[in-house]
């Protein structure tokens, strides 16, 4: 099979294009790691216990480990005054 120019002008531009879309998710994922890194250290851990909590009030509840932790270091403070 002979390749012609023109055959070989569009594989590279396919190729470019998966190249760019490749970059272009993983810049986004890694903004999204940062965005998330970001939140998690700006929220207090009184915060994030009070989310864990209002989160575990439904049946599939999506509750981060930080946030679990936090709950945990609440009620473990609560526990220990009582």
């Amino acid at each position: 099979m002979v390749r012609t120019s023109a055959g070989s002008d569009s594989q590279a531009r396919d190729q470019d294009k998966q190249h760019q879309a490749r970059k272009a998710f993983t810049q986004g994922l890694i903004r999204a790691i940062e965005d998330a890194e970001a939140r998690r250290n700006s929220q207090s851990g009184e915060s994030m216990a009070a989310a864990a909590y209002d989160k575990l009030q439904y049946d599939f509840p999506a509750v981060s480990a930080e946030e679990l932790q936090a709950l945990l270091g609440a009620i473990r403070c609560v526990s220990s005054v009582a």
